[in-house]
């Protein structure tokens, strides 16, 4: 048999076990970590990946339609706000925050890019959005969990029903691990109709 010759060369510099950059989010975390009403139990949150009749022409990741239901206030659970953050799932199928651990991502992120916009019916919606945050939500974190996020980034948006693209700077943040890419959070203000959010195209870059 003739030598085939010797294997083809890789590079030493690509790490498996490292998430690259550029990437879409929803190639290594799902939306499963969640605070607010209810423990966004009862019917307080649906999240559905085949809602987006329309969308972005350029968008090319997952869209999502999540409608919150929040509850009326002094009902059992009521918080008067939901969040949900991305992030891995635990080595036992962990998902609550704080108890998963985060990805090894290739240092020198720029910015998270995504697309938002909410249902007609559910008017002008303020989102808190964000990278990062992971038990590390505007600076309130709890030191007897295992695992948070070191930066979380704010990006605050009023939504519309058309289609907007934001961005999330990354510049100047350290990171060497990340338990949470992105999430958001909805305050609900006293509102109590179901509110329509739709996100598409979440690309860390």
């Amino acid at each position: 048999m003739p030598d085939s010759g010797p294997p083809p060369a890789t590079d030493p510099s690509v790490d498996p076990n490292v998430v690259h950059l550029p990437f879409l989010v929803d190639d290594y975390f799902v939306p499963n970590g969640c605070f607010g009403d209810g423990n966004c139990g009862g019917g307080v949150l649906s999240i559905n990946s085949r809602a987006c009749l329309d969308r972005p022409a350029t968008a090319q990741g997952v869209c999502r339609l999540y409608t919150y239901t929040p509850l009326a206030e002094g009902s059992p659970g009521y918080q008067g706000f939901l969040g949900v953050l991305f992030q891995g799932v635990g080595p036992t199928g962990e998902v609550d925050i704080g108890h998963v651990p985060g990805l090894a991502v290739q240092p020198g992120a720029k910015r998270v890019v995504f697309w938002a916009w909410v249902g007609a019916t559910s008017g002008d919606v303020d989102v808190a959005f964000r990278a990062g945050g992971a038990n590390n939500w505007e600076g309130r974190s709890d030191a007897s969990l295992p695992y948070r996020d070191s930066f979380g980034v704010p990006k605050d948006v009023t939504l519309h029903k058309e289609f907007q693209k934001f961005t999330i700077e990354l510049s100047g943040v350290t990171y060497s691990e990340v338990v949470s890419p992105f999430g958001w959070a909805i305050t609900a203000i006293g509102r109590t109709p179901p509110i329509e959010l739709y996100i598409a195209d979440v690309r860390w870059e």
